[in-house]
């Protein structure tokens, strides 16, 4: 229910803002009683037309941190910015993944195909160490947290057999 609207409630603009998305993501979950974390990570894309990476890259935008976090929620493994690699090419990701069975401690951390031909990947960081990840906005964050919260809590009020 968290992601029925997510980006039409944070804004669009967030689509590769891992840092802001897993901020909120660990807000929203925690309000409804679920452990969550930031993981950092690098996630790779495999295709036909060769490999993609988020995170971890050689050429670094200026200003931006060179690497990519996704949320830990028990073994779930959530990545709210894959529109990243739609910067890389026209590739078929969704907008959110939602994997399960990530093994936080291991080389490769989740993966899955969202199409035949592409294999989405989240390995550990290359360099072993993720380095510092960027500190958000905090009034921005709760505002968005506040909000998500909002519409499933609606969500739940709406659904039937409920009083």
């Amino acid at each position: 229910m968290i992601f029925k609207d997510y980006f039409g409630i944070i804004g669009e603009k967030y689509r590769t803002y891992c840092a802001f998305t897993t901020a909120i993501n660990c807000r929203v979950l925690a309000h409804f009683g679920i452990a969550a974390r930031p993981l950092p990570c690098q996630a790779l894309l495999r295709t036909e037309r060769g490999n993609f990476a988020l995170g971890y890259v050689e050429e670094v935008p200026a200003g931006q941190w060179n690497g990519h976090v996704v949320t830990l929620a028990g073994d779930w493994l959530i990545d709210c910015t894959l529109a990243g690699f739609r910067r890389l090419g026209d590739f078929p990701v969704p907008d959110v993944a939602i994997v399960t069975g990530a093994e936080p401690e291991a080389d490769v951390l989740a993966g899955f195909e969202p199409a035949p031909g592409h294999h989405l990947l989240w390995r550990a960081p290359p360099s072993g160490t993720p380095g510092r990840l960027p500190q958000e906005p905090e009034a921005m964050v709760q505002a968005a947290a506040r909000a998500l919260i909002a519409a499933v809590a609606r969500d739940l009020a709406e659904r039937p057999g409920r009083a």
